[in-house]
């Protein structure tokens, strides 16, 4: 990623009862994770991205991803997650000029696949912005899994400190 050539600080913070496993499908759990933080780092030129994963009722996976970039106008959040759903304006044009405003519907699309729902948004424009989404920590028919279904978080994302 960008980070360092953007002057971006990223964190994580994993919370102690997420499993270092978890049985989903791990193309598109990190084809998730991928996007969402690759735009908070594309439109965040200097500050801090910060990653968080918490479990909700012992079977969801939460995850956040919160950035202090541009933010987005409130009346731009309802085509944020539509086909072809670019953010207008020069400011995003210019941080982003070959977007094609498919990455946001396609996660929020794998969101649901994976058995989670939709990928939420809280925005303030020019202060940043907070996207989140929770997906089940196994699949719903067990039978389906082989080892491309097991994320195995890497070491530097457990370790507990």
């Amino acid at each position: 990623m960008q980070a360092s050539m953007k002057e971006n600080r990223v964190t994580y913070n994993i919370e102690s009862d997420v499993p270092r496993v978890i049985a989903t499908d791990q193309r598109r759990f990190c084809q998730i994770m991928m996007n969402l933080v690759g735009n908070a780092m594309k439109f965040t030129r200097q500050g801090v991205i910060k990653i968080l994963l918490r479990m909700v009722e012992n079977t969801f996976i939460h995850c956040t991803i919160e950035d202090t970039g541009t933010g987005i106008k409130p009346e731009n959040l309802q085509s944020l997650f539509s086909f072809l759903g670019r953010l207008e304006g020069d400011e995003q044009r210019r941080i982003n000029p070959t977007g094609l405003g498919i990455g946001l519907y396609t996660s929020n699309h794998l969101v649901e696949f994976l058995g989670g729902g939709h990928i939420n948004v809280e925005s303030t424009y020019g202060k940043g912005s907070k996207f989140s989404f929770q997906i089940p920590t196994r699949y719903e028919n067990q039978q389906q899994l082989d080892s491309s279904c097991i994320v195995d978080l890497p070491e530097e994302f457990t370790s507990r400190s």
